[in-house]
């Protein structure tokens, strides 16, 4: 079952913790492993940094995901360079794996899911050269890109992964709809003599 529950993903944004993370990545073949990574521990800015397990691949090669606590806040802007910074150095010490998913946390329940990949030539890896998606979930919000992206994904292959965490079909999306609605707004006020004849009377171009 590749499909992410998007019960458990629910419960994992109102009540963050490495138990209800485990849950929520069971579903997408996650293959449970915690080891201790404290070696990249810094201690003004992560804490309890762990290998919590893998995401196994079709083609056998695995996503590594870890969790890192953040000893500040979780912010939009706060330490994303640094963050991006360790999860590269973790995957450059796991060059097994075809890519990374990050989940950083804070105290107050908010966590940034990143997946963090290398890119290639050909079929070599490209040596300091990665790529980054990234959602920040805040449990006082919505979340609603990230419930429906990460809800709806399949966690089968990197590419399906990888269009999971890309907005890139959300914004599509979300011009399409507001096209439409342009569009039926401009008919339905077409069709409304008083607008048309307010409209003329105050030169405005309908």
């Amino acid at each position: 079952m590749d499909k992410i529950n998007r019960e458990k993903l629910k419960k994992l944004i109102k009540d963050f913790s490495l138990e209800n993370l485990d849950k929520f990545l069971f579903d997408a073949n996650f293959d449970k492993d915690r080891q201790d990574l404290s070696d990249f521990n810094n201690e003004d800015i992560f804490s309890a940094v762990q290998k919590l397990g893998e995401i196994e691949m079709e083609d056998k090669k695995g996503i590594i995901v870890a969790a890192i606590k953040v000893e500040n806040d979780l912010s939009e802007r706060s330490s994303r360079k640094k963050q991006y910074d360790l999860g590269k150095k973790i995957l450059e010490n796991h060059d097994w794996c075809k890519a990374g998913i990050f989940v950083f946390y804070d105290k107050q329940g908010s966590f940034r899911f990143s997946l963090i990949y290398p890119t290639y030539s050909g079929t070599k890896r490209v040596l300091n050269s990665f790529k980054r998606y990234t959602y920040l979930v805040d449990p006082t919000l919505t979340n609603k890109t990230f419930l429906s992206q990460i809800g709806d994904g399949d966690f089968s292959t990197l590419e399906n992964i990888k269009d999971a965490f890309s907005v890139e079909k959300v914004t599509k999306e979300f011009f399409k709809e507001y096209k439409n609605l342009f569009e039926e707004l401009v008919g339905e006020l077409d069709k409304n003599h008083t607008f048309k004849n307010e409209a003329v009377k105050y030169n405005i171009n309908t």
